[in-house]
């Protein structure tokens, strides 16, 4: 910023800058100034947009999701209560998560709840892998 205010004060003392602006400094109002400040405008206007929409598209940043750390199941205990079990490496940790909060309730040492998906029953990313499939043989 620095760099930017003692070049303009040296354009502006060297009468430069203001010899080579296209703004009209004898008619504000003219037609060929507000169509400049027009489309200034709409430029700021739609670059906050794009940005909008690429924050929305593709979100803050994560971490890759590690095997040995994620929530295996979680209730609603009220309004904003939430009782939730985690895994970390082989221990289940059950927390209580309230507004402002978080209390940790017990250590499971061995796994109360069976995080592998039973034999029978396939889990979600194959059932719409197998739908895909499907959809492009028809």
């Amino acid at each position: 910023m620095i760099v930017v205010f003692i070049s303009s004060a040296t354009f502006a003392e060297g009468n430069t800058f203001t010899k080579a602006s296209s703004i009209n400094e004898a008619e504000p109002f003219a037609l060929s100034n507000i169509l400049q400040m027009l489309a200034g405008l709409s430029f700021v206007v739609i670059l906050i947009l794009l940005l909008g929409w690429f924050y929305r598209r593709f979100g803050t940043p994560r971490a890759g999701n590690s095997g040995d750390f994620r929530i295996v199941a979680g209730i609603s205990m009220g309004q904003r209560e939430r009782v939730v079990m985690l895994q970390v490496g082989d221990r289940q940790i059950l927390l209580g998560v309230g507004p402002g909060h978080v209390e940790k309730i017990h250590v499971f040492d061995e796994p109360v709840i069976n995080v592998t998906t039973p034999s029978g029953v396939d889990s979600f990313a194959d059932r719409l892998a197998s739908v895909i499939k499907h959809r492009g043989q028809n």
